[in-house]
């Protein structure tokens, strides 16, 4: 998470896997839940838009 450019960053490590992923699944809207550190609720995040990145799939946080 860059929580100060509102991006999250996901599938990092292996960029053929992230390329799959979106090519089959770039229709779909992108819904994100976080968990805090203590507790049990997950937080739900609204995203602007999701992309495939030089590196890995990028969301982009309102």
């Amino acid at each position: 998470m860059d929580w100060k450019n509102s991006i999250a960053y996901l599938c990092i490590n292996d960029f053929e896997y992230s390329k799959g992923f979106y090519e089959k699944n770039k229709e779909y809207k992108v819904r994100m839940f976080l968990k805090a550190d203590a507790g049990n609720l997950y937080s739900e995040y609204a995203d602007k838009s999701w992309y495939l990145g030089e590196k890995s799939l990028e969301i982009i946080l309102e």
